[in-house]
C-alpha cells in the first residue's frame, strides 16, 4: 500500500492591515491638517516602487527543504566532523543567495523522530528577534513560521542535529531508502519541514548500499549475504533448499528469496506517488557515495558501492559524488551549483504589491541580460492586474512553489520572467487619492 501525506498549505490572513498603508495614512491626514482653514486644498499621491526578481536572484526567494541522510554505521566515523564543519557554510551561502530553506539531519540506519529543524530568516520565528527577512511585498510572519518548539533560533555553525559518535549503529545493515521515506512520510508529519510549494532535496552520504527490503541468507561458510548473491554456496548437501539468515531452511533455490530488484523498485515508486501525486520535479536526490567497491575508504577498510543510492540519485534529477575520492566541501558546493542551474530554469508569473495600487499608474519593467525593456499592459505579451488573491503560486515552472498573497500583477506570455530576469513595478497606491479638506 502506498503511503502519503497531506501537505499543509500557506493560507495569508486578508484581516491583517499592512504598516505602510497605516503610516501612509497618517501621514496624509496630518498634510491635509497642516494647509486646511483657506479652501480647497489637495495633494500629491505618493509613487512607490519596488524590485522583483526571478528565482535567480531570489528576492521572492526560491523554497527548499533539505534533508541530510547520513550513514551512521563506524565506516562513517571520520566524515562527522567534516560534515558538521562544512555545512553551516553551505547552508550560510545558501541564504546569502536568498533560498528560504529548511534543514533537518537523520540518520540512514535508524529512523529518529525530528526535534529541531534549521531555517532560513525567512521564517518567521525570526521576527521577534528583529531578523526576518520578507519574502514578498506584504508577506505576514505569523502565516510563515514553523512551530516554535522545532525552530533554530540561531545561526548555521549553532544547528544541533549532526550525527554524531554516539549514533553509531553496530548491527552492520542499513535500511536507508526506506528510512529516508519514513522521515518523510511520517516524521515530518505535522511538523512544518515540509512546505507543499518547496521544492525536497536529499542528500544522501555513505560508504554502503541501501538495503532496504532485501532479504539475507547464510552461506555454508557462515557470511550473511543477499538471497541471490551467490547460489553455489548455501547448502552443503546440495540439496534444494535456501538457508536464510535465522538459520532456516526454504524449499527452493535461494535466487528464487532475492529481493534486491523488487525492494528498489517497490521503494522508489513510494517515493514517485508521494511527491505532488507523480510531479517528481518536487524531489531531487543527490548522493555521495563510494562508485565502485573499495579496500580502502577514508582510512577506513573495504566498502561496498553505493549503487542503489546511485540509482536513486539519477532517478530523481540528482547527481552522486564519489565519496571517497571527494572532499565534502566539494560535494556540498556541487550540490548547490546543480540546484542553482535548476533555479535558472525557473519561471516566475506573478509580481506581489503590498497596496491596492491605482492601476492607471503602474508601470513594469523587465531586466534581461543587462538590458531594461518596459513590459506593457497586455493580457497575451505583457501585464494584467489582477487584483488580491491568496495562495498563488509565483513561480509555475518545473513545479508550482512559493504560495504569495497581496495585490498581484500577472506576467503573460513572453513577459514572464526567467532564470535571472528581473522585473521593477512602479504605481501610486489606491488610497492616495487627491482629496479635499
Amino acid at each position: 500500500m502506498l503511503r502519503r501525506v497531506l501537505r499543509r498549505k500557506i493560507v495569508t490572513d486578508k484581516g491583517v492591515k499592512n504598516p505602510l498603508t497605516l503610516l501612509m495614512a497618517i501621514a496624509f491626514g496630518l498634510m491635509a491638517f497642516s494647509f486646511s482653514g483657506c479652501g480647497r486644498q489637495g495633494f500629491r499621491k505618493a509613487t512607490l516602487e519596488f524590485h522583483q526578481t526571478a528565482p535567480g536572484h531570489f528576492e521572492i526567494p526560491a523554497k527548499v527543504d533539505i534533508v541530510l541522510a547520513m550513514d551512521d554505521s563506524a565506516s562513517m566515523t571520520q566524515a562527522f566532523t567534516e560534515v558538521s564543519s562544512q555545512l553551516p557554510k553551505f547552508l550560510s551561502d545558501l541564504e546569502a543567495k536568498n533560498w528560504d530553506y529548511h534543514f533537518i539531519t537523520t540518520p540512514l540506519g535508524t529512523t529518529r523522530s525530528i526535534d529541531e529543524i534549521l531555517v532560513s530568516k525567512y521564517d518567521g520565528n525570526w521576527a521577534s528577534l528583529g531578523k526576518w527577512k520578507s519574502p514578498y511585498p506584504g508577506a505576514n510572519p505569523a502565516l510563515l513560521s514553523i512551530p516554535n518548539f522545532l525552530f533554530t533560533a540561531a545561526e548555521p555553525s549553532a544547528y544541533g542535529g549532526f550525527l554524531t559518535l554516539d549514533d553509531i549503529r553496530q548491527d552492520g545493515k542499513e535500511a536507508g531508502i526506506d528510512t529516508i521515506f519514513t522521515t518523510l512520510d511520517v516524521e515530518a508529519a505535522g511538523t512544518g519541514f515540509m512546505r507543499p510549494d518547496a521544492m525536497t532535496v536529499v542528500l544522501i552520504i555513505s560508504t554502503g548500499n541501501d538495503d532496504s527490503g532485501v532479504r539475507y541468507c547464510k552461506r555454508q561458510d557462515q557470511s550473511i549475504v543477499p538471497c541471490g548473491a551467490d547460489t553455489s554456496h548455501y547448502n552443503a548437501m546440495g540439496d534444494p533448499y535456501c538457508i536464510w539468515e535465522d538459520g532456516s531452511s526454504h524449499a527452493g533455490g535461494c535466487e528464487v528469496y532475492d529481493t534486491r530488484t523488487s525492494s528498489y523498485s517497490s521503494l522508489k515508486t513510494d517515493l514517485e506517488s508521494f511527491v505532488a501525486l507523480g510531479d517528481t520535479t518536487n524531489l531531487r536526490v543527490y548522493s555521495a557515495v563510494p562508485t565502485a567497491n573499495r579496500a580502502n575508504c577514508r582510512d577506513y577498510g573495504y566498502v561496498k558501492s553505493g549503487s542503489r543510492y546511485q540509482n536513486l540519485a539519477s532517478s530523481f534529477g540528482g547527481v552522486t559524488y564519489p565519496l571517497c575520492s571527494t572532499p565534502i566541501s566539494e560535494v556540498l558546493s556541487g550540490m548547490s551549483n546543480h540546484l542553482k542551474n535548476i533555479k535558472l530554469g525557473f519561471r516566475m508569473r506573478y509580481l506581489v504589491m503590498a497596496e491596492e495600487p491605482d492601476v492607471s499608474t503602474i508601470e513594469v519593467t523587465r531586466n534581461r541580460n543587462g538590458n531594461t525593456e518596459t513590459i506593457p499592459q497586455s493580457d497575451s505579451n505583457g501585464w494584467s492586474y489582477v487584483g488580491y488573491m491568496d495562495g498563488v503560486a509565483a513561480i509555475e515552472y518545473p513545479t508550482p512553489m512559493n504560495y504569495v498573497s497581496g495585490y498581484l500583477i500577472r506576467l503573460n506570455g513572453d513577459a514572464v520572467l526567467v532564470g535571472d530576469d528581473s522585473a521593477d513595478v512602479q504605481y501610486k497606491p489606491l488610497a492616495g487619492e487627491d482629496e479635499a479638506s
